[in-house]
């Protein structure tokens, strides 16, 4: 088991962590931006159990959970539209590279493997993956402080009994 001090040092990790933007959808669903700034050294002390509050935390508790679950659906939905526009980017420029109109007669339609090289040395190709990539990213953080919430709802529901036990407070049921 970690010790205080260990455990502060541990937390100090996770605090250094560069913050992420969960994007909000546009209406047609089409497209995303920049929405949500999650920083992790605000987060943080916020996911840690303190006994002395535990009354507080837990009428919060279900709120956060609620609200970090659908924000995890959310992060999903974007990841969903960045591989969409993706895949829409990458159908369009291999139908454009076989396209038969204009060509000689001896044209050969290229490789799976020419066509892969030709879509992969495009600009658009990075700038496409770079978003799939963030997407994935704000979907798998956000996926685990919704874990987080979950564990400390947990833990906050393990310590009611024996917070009342010690009698800290006779309203507290």
């Amino acid at each position: 088991m970690l010790q205080s001090n260990e455990m502060d040092a541990y937390i100090a990790r996770f605090q250094n962590l560069p913050g992420f933007n969960i994007h909000s959808i546009s209406a047609d669903g089409q497209t995303t931006q920049p929405w949500f700034e999650v920083q992790s050294a605000n987060l943080l002390p916020e996911l840690v159990v303190s006994e002395a509050t535990i009354p507080a935390q837990l009428q919060v508790i279900t709120a956060e959970v609620q609200k970090w679950g659908r924000l995890v659906a959310m992060a999903k939905r974007v990841w969903e539209i960045a591989e969409r526009r993706y895949r829409s980017w990458r159908s369009n420029f291999m139908l454009d590279a076989v396209a038969l109109e204009g060509k000689p007669d001896n044209w050969k339609k290229p490789s799976e493997a020419t066509l892969e090289s030709m879509y992969r040395c495009k600009p658009e190709y990075h700038t496409y993956q770079a978003e799939v990539e963030r997407s994935e990213e704000a979907y798998n953080a956000t996926e685990a402080i919704l874990q987080a919430w979950r564990l400390k709802k947990d833990a906050l529901i393990a310590l009611k009994p024996r917070y009342h036990e010690d009698g800290a407070s006779p309203n507290y049921r």
